[in-house]
């Protein structure tokens, strides 16, 4: 899988990635093997701030491998990363959501008994003295902001909120 979402210029691809500010989010020469089975080989993928972004592809083609190297879930063998210009290599879902990137699952049932609301600011739940605060909760909620720290990590404030193409009904292969 190769996504680009600039035009290459002949002759850039021998020099070594950079960080560029014109992407929220730089991936370069990602690549993840399990086992002998190569998953995701020599990937790049440019996203700029605002810019909704769609993978397509065949079932095995890595899309799901690629948002979970982006999400901290898996690690790549290869390859660089950076996010608002940083160095960006989570080690944990937990370090890349504090850092403002967070995979919301399609698995629906995870937490059937909760609102959408609450998933979506689960574990990061804005809470004082063991009480949740429902205003607060609400408010990140419908800002995508899922964390006060993500929200100092990242420029712009608002939280990087990745959801799978079947997340929503009707848009992807049930």
């Amino acid at each position: 899988m190769t996504v680009i979402t600039e035009p290459s210029v002949p002759g850039s691809e021998s020099a070594a990635p950079q960080p560029d500010d014109r992407w929220r989010l730089r991936m370069t020469g990602v690549r993840k093997a399990f086992g002998a089975t190569i998953a995701l080989d020599g990937v790049d993928l440019n996203v700029a701030a605002g810019q909704v972004l769609a993978l397509v592809g065949e079932n095995g083609a890595g899309k799901s491998t690629l948002m979970k190297v982006l999400s901290g879930a898996h690690q790549a063998d290869e390859g660089a990363m950076w996010l608002d210009g940083e160095p960006y290599a989570p080690r944990s879902p937990l370090e890349a959501r504090r850092l403002g990137v967070a995979m919301i699952y399609q698995e629906l049932s995870l937490a059937p008994h909760l609102s959408v609301m609450e998933n979506i600011c689960l574990g990061l739940e804005p809470a004082r003295a063991g009480f949740l605060n429902w205003r607060k909760l609400r408010e990140k909620a419908a800002a995508g902001q899922t964390s006060s720290k993500a929200a100092s990590a990242t420029r712009s404030g608002v939280y990087n909120m990745i959801f799978p193409g079947s997340f929503f009904p009707g848009s992807g292969p049930e």
